[in-house]
């Protein structure tokens, strides 16, 4: 999934409040404040694979939120 097609999925979805378990591991406290911070590195950093872990955090709480939802 591309850093466009995120920004468009979460420009309009009502996010929950917080915070969220989204696996053993990873809870997200405040679910508008991580979004834009994940697609603030992204777009800073276009194309770096450094920052990878950055879209596949965001596609994790996507398919939470879908399975949530």
């Amino acid at each position: 999934m591309t850093v466009e097609e995120l920004e468009e999925y979460f420009k309009v979805l009502q996010l929950p409040e917080g915070p969220i378990k989204i696996n053993k591991f990873s809870t997200i406290v405040d679910p508008k404040a991580f979004v834009e911070a994940e697609l603030y590195i992204l777009q800073q950093n276009p194309g770096h694979k450094t920052v990878d872990s950055c879209r596949l955090r965001l596609i994790e709480f996507k398919e939470w939120l879908e399975r949530n939802q």
